[in-house]
């Protein structure tokens, strides 16, 4: 969003309609319940955000286990796993060359033999 307001040369108000008219559903309802000092700015407005999106540490030790047991699915394509599997590493702030393992012990049989 940052880089889009950037190339709109859009000024905060603008920037500010941006970010609520971009959240729907559960976001849209839990923007309506902050206060009025965390929507006034962008920077509080983001700052609400990440504290609201961070995940627990139960889910970051979920996202652990899931990504070492995680199998690519019979009609998953390569980069989808790849993707799923890369966006349980960012969850749980993992580092490139420890999605290695996973991603070479997850590909189907009949890929992993190429990947090597």
């Amino acid at each position: 969003m940052d880089r889009y307001n950037a190339y709109r040369a859009n000024n905060e108000e603008k920037s500010l309609a941006l970010f609520k008219v971009l959240l729907i559903g559960p976001a849209a309802v839990w923007l309506e319940t902050l206060p009025n000092t965390a929507t006034d700015t962008v920077v509080h407005l983001k700052e609400a955000f990440k504290e609201r999106s961070q995940s627990p540490q139960i889910l970051k030790f979920k996202s652990a286990k899931e990504i070492f047991t995680r199998r690519q699915g019979p009609s998953e394509s390569v980069d989808e796993f790849y993707t799923g599997v890369c966006k349980l590493a960012r969850t749980i702030n993992a580092q490139d060359d420890m999605v290695i393992y996973p991603l070479l012990s997850g590909f189907r049989p009949s890929i992993a033999n190429f990947v090597t």
